[in-house]
């Protein structure tokens, strides 16, 4: 590709050749609020160029500006965008970040601040003060209000391909922040990719309600249409949480033809969106409907056609995709019109939706973890990339950075990207399983935490956004722990055990897993990114901290084991008459197991719960081998039995080793 034009001089050269051109729209009231209106105000490629140009002469003149970044959290918007090719006219790293609302997010954006070594901030008149509180922050940084700078232009600045264009912070790395990369000819590059892909045009329109500092808010909804030239319409992302309807209106309206976000937001379309407002929808010129940000959902994909194609929505519109911020963007994508299709070839109870071929330039490999080589097609392993998309690396983490995009595959001369995700490839198409630190390994098998979560939604028609699988340490061993968010209508006492016996039992049967602990939360208490999507491992920390507010108090531990013989056959009686679903009598206790109407599915779910309650691990054929109560109840004995001793000798091992280590 010929990378001699940058962004920034695609923008100045479109102010030149069509400045009047329409480049962003943003939804504008009108009238009082008795009759309010709602139009579309518009800024073209002249007025942006020269928004930007202004913005940043005072970067540059700006004591902050030296050789540090610049920190861009200000509200989503035209002076957004204008901000961030600010940034690029001046010659300086930006760094896109959530507009901070209040005092209590101050250690997430200076974590953010300190790691980029950001020098200035660019922001609005609202939320400056909350950039200057502490005393230390005018030594740190310099603070600029963007809609005051109304400096001359000044001559802009010739970037080569390889410089940072952008400093991307991931949304799962403010604990530890990271931020990726992104040079000018990794953005270009995938840009092209995206419109070769999508068969963006001229004629095509787009419509982006996700926020700015998230990849596909920026790359794939503002500069995406700048780059190819087709105007955009900006929205609010907290316009399509309160209200998911305004989306597909705006799409309606403004005859967008491309438009998208993650498979949790066509959930809520279909779910909240009445009768009455898709009567106002039109949305025939819908070609291309990315989804994309977070594993793609085939249930999701189908409530959407059947909620909407009598609007004119085209199935084969869809377009599910897969990327990330360390391949700038996107990786896979089917082509326009090709719409979506579930994999044949998955190892798993879960449906997989396949996510497209590479992209322009692009190469995938399936890696096994164990032998470090590439699967055969249809096996699961690491998903690891190459190409000109893949960003330089982690902003001085040369330690991070080698391990993750440096890394060599045998039999391969160039470098290749850990992502970090597992996946599977089918007739060259990728399909997504979830990640690799997610991973839920108990008893030597794998499970996917997206499975599970799947399977605990549908049992008990809950919101698969609003549930989260993990796993902890408990009784020595790994236990398999499901939390999910339960709005104020089902907070009752006994709707909560009716989830929780909905979800676990369906853990059971589809897993045959029991867990050790299955909460209902407050919604929506669960921590999220900025795409709306379930932070697994922030979950699991706040889980640990007892940071989340439970709506049910049985979990890991809680429950006794029986410490006697009598409290062991009374447990038993009782587990049985549970699953049975009935009072046994004095001459059932002789009876066979199956006599008494035990089939070989309750038989497992027994099983599971004996080892839940008794935290052991028993053989797959124990009632069969044990198929009435007294033998049961001896097999459990010598079983409870050599579990004490062994836990007894490795006490013993460990003291021994204790006392005879100088050491120690």
């Amino acid at each position: 590709m010929n990378f001699s034009a940058m962004l920034a001089d695609i923008l100045r050269t479109r102010a030149v050749e069509e400045g009047e051109g329409t480049a962003l729209s943003v939804p504008h009231f009108a009238g009082d609020q008795g009759s309010r209106t709602e139009k579309y105000r518009s800024v073209s490629y002249r007025e942006l160029h020269e928004r930007a140009e202004a913005i940043a002469a005072a970067i540059v003149r700006s004591p902050g500006a030296s050789d540090g970044r610049v920190l861009l959290a200000r509200e989503p918007g035209i002076e957004w965008v204008a901000s961030f090719f600010a940034c690029l006219y001046a010659g300086r790293i930006a760094v896109p970040f959530p507009e901070p609302r209040r005092a209590s997010e101050d250690a997430r954006w200076r974590k953010v601040a300190h790691s980029a070594g950001v020098t200035l901030v660019l922001t609005s008149a609202k939320i400056a003060p909350l950039f200057s509180r502490a005393p230390e922050s005018a030594a740190d940084w310099t603070v600029l209000i963007t809609e005051e700078q109304v400096e001359s232009p000044r001559d802009g600045v010739t970037h080569e391909p390889s410089e940072i264009a952008f400093l991307q912070y991931t949304s799962g790395s403010t604990g530890y922040p990271k931020g990726v990369m992104v040079s000018h000819e990794n953005l270009i590059h995938n840009m092209e990719a995206i419109r070769e892909r999508f068969g963006h045009s001229r004629e095509s329109r787009g419509v982006i309600w996700l926020p700015p500092y998230h990849d596909m808010g920026l790359i794939g909804g503002i500069l995406q249409p700048i780059f190819v030239g087709f105007p955009v319409l900006l929205m609010p992302p907290s316009t399509f949480i309160r209200a998911p309807f305004r989306w597909l209106e705006a799409v309606s309206k403004y005859g967008a033809t491309t438009s998208g976000g993650p498979s949790f937001a066509y959930q809520v379309a279909a779910q909240r969106i009445t009768e009455a407002q898709k009567e106002q929808l039109d949305l025939k010129a819908w070609s291309v409907a990315f989804v994309g940000a977070e594993m793609v959902r085939a249930e999701a994909l189908r409530a959407f056609v059947e909620a909407f194609s009598a609007c004119g929505f085209k199935e084969e519109s869809f377009s599910p995709c897969y990327g990330l911020a360390e391949a700038t963007l996107m990786v896979t994508a089917p082509a326009r019109g090709e719409g979506w299709r579930l994999a044949s070839s998955a190892k798993s109870q879960n449906e997989r939706v396949l996510c497209g071929a590479a992209a322009l330039e692009t190469e995938i490999q399936i890696i096994d973890q164990a032998t470090q080589r590439p699967v055969v097609p249809g096996e699961v392993g690491e998903i690891w990339v190459s190409g000109p998309g893949v960003a330089r690396g982690y902003w001085e983490q040369s330690e991070a950075t080698a391990a993750v995009f440096g890394v060599k595959l045998e039999g391969f001369e160039h470098l290749f990207l850990k992502t970090g995700d597992l996946g599977f490839l089918e007739e060259g198409e990728l399909a997504i399983c979830g990640r690799q630190k997610d991973l839920i390994v108990i008893h030597g098998q794998n499970y996917l935490p997206a499975d599970l979560e799947a399977a605990a939604a549908r049992a008990a028609e809950l919101d698969v956004n609003g549930v989260v699988a993990f796993s902890v340490e408990g009784q020595g061993e790994e236990q398999a722990v499901i939390l999910y968010e339960v709005r104020r209508s089902s907070q009752k006492e006994d709707r909560l055990s009716e989830l929780g016996e909905m979800v676990e039992a369906a853990i059971l049967r589809e897993f045959q897993l029991p867990l050790a602990a299955c909460y209902g939360v407050k919604a929506p208490a669960l921590p999220r990114t900025s795409s709306g999507k379930i932070r697994r491992q922030e979950s699991h920390r706040a889980y640990l901290e007892n940071k989340l507010p439970l709506l049910t108090t049985q979990g890991l531990g809680s429950i006794a084991v029986p410490q006697s013989d009598e409290e062991l056959a009374t447990f038993l009686r009782d587990e049985l008459e549970r699953v049975l679903g009935r009072v046994l009598g004095p001459g059932d206790l002789n009876r066979g197991f199956f006599d008494l109407g035990l089939s070989s599915l309750t038989a497992m779910e027994l099983k599971a719960k004996l080892e839940k309650r008794l935290r052991v691990e028993l053989p797959k054929t124990l009632i069969f081998d044990s198929p009435h109560l007294e033998a049961l109840t001896t097999h459990l004995q010598e079983t409870l039995f050599k579990k004490t001793e062994d836990e007894i000798d490795a006490k013993l091992a460990e003291l021994e080793q204790f006392l005879g280590d100088p050491e120690t």
